[in-house]
């Protein structure tokens, strides 16, 4: 298996993707396809920033790897308005008249 270490995380090489891990701690752990989000991802946990352009599992993958309890925090509420955002609300006119 390869092994990657880069910036106080470990990137594995498996048979689809990679598996990105805290050197201090290898099981907690979140799966990417391919290697460049992967030192993406590292790189903004390590400098707390929070990508705008990017997919759910991927916001997910960052609450999972992340340390500071605060930038978990952001990310979660993040996550939570993109969820909601696919969630439609129907407008009903109460004084549209029916025939």
């Amino acid at each position: 298996m390869d092994r990657i270490e880069y910036k106080g995380y470990y990137i594995d090489k498996t048979k689809t993707g990679y598996r990105i891990s805290k050197q201090s701690d290898i099981s907690i752990h979140t799966h990417l396809r391919n290697l460049s989000p992967s030192y993406k991802l590292i790189d903004n946990v390590i400098n707390k920033h929070i990508p705008n352009r990017c997919g759910l599992y991927y916001l997910e993958s960052h609450i999972r790897v992340a340390n500071d309890e605060e930038y978990k925090k952001k990310l979660q509420d993040y996550y939570d308005v993109k969820v909601n955002k696919g969630k439609k609300q129907f407008y009903y006119n109460s004084n549209k008249k029916k025939f």
